[in-house]
């Protein structure tokens, strides 16, 4: 009985992975992650025009050329596998309800400073140097708005502190003006990268 009952239960209990499998046509060994997950090094994610941003700190503005996360794809991804950002580049997390947040380095090659925002657009917290690689979680602590990641070192060149104003159309806090200026510069870092991209 026992001779029955073995070789049974392994075959019963061995894996469908080790199981002959008929069919020859060639499957990615993580499908998911090269085709449906935005944080694999492959994967595409647009993130629509480059967009101006203000940062007001210590009397000066501060102009900065970012993109923006607004879908659930595009901040899972963030800033992931950037080997490199300029100076005034960053990325906006927008988000739909003002809530306490939280971010992670991991997948993150660079260092980056990270502002949290108030929906008027002040500072509410910001984290310098966060870790690259790094799965420690970074909290807003307090109700924000949105989250800006700028190259790490930025805060502190510039002087950027706690209450400082981020000035972009997401907290309404831009004149008409501001805000055409704004689209302008948009439309024309667009363009610039549209004619880079066919040389």
């Amino acid at each position: 009985m026992r001779s029955i009952i073995i070789p049974t239960l392994l075959l019963l209990a061995t894996p469908a992975w080790a199981q002959q499998d008929t069919d020859t046509t060639a499957v990615p060994a993580f499908p998911e992650l090269t085709i449906n997950d935005p944080t694999a090094e492959n994967a595409v994610v647009d993130f629509g025009a480059v967009e101006a941003l203000t940062i007001e700190a210590g009397g000066t503005s501060h102009p900065f050329n970012i993109e923006i996360a607004r879908t659930d794809d595009q901040a899972r991804r963030g800033l992931m596998w950037r080997e490199e950002l300029a100076a005034d580049a960053g990325m906006l997390f927008v988000y739909t309800d003002n809530r306490v947040v939280s971010i992670w380095m991991e997948n993150t090659i660079l260092s980056l400073d990270l502002l949290y925002v108030r929906a008027d657009g002040t500072i509410a917290k910001i984290v310098t140097h966060a870790q690259p690689g790094s799965r420690r979680s970074h909290s807003s602590d307090f109700i924000v708005a949105a989250v800006l990641e700028v190259p790490a070192g930025t805060v502190t060149e510039l002087g950027i502190s706690v209450d400082d104003t981020v000035r972009h159309s997401t907290f309404n806090n831009v004149t008409a003006q501001e805000s055409s200026t704004q689209t302008s510069v948009s439309e024309e870092l667009t363009a610039d990268d549209d004619t880079s991209s066919t040389d």
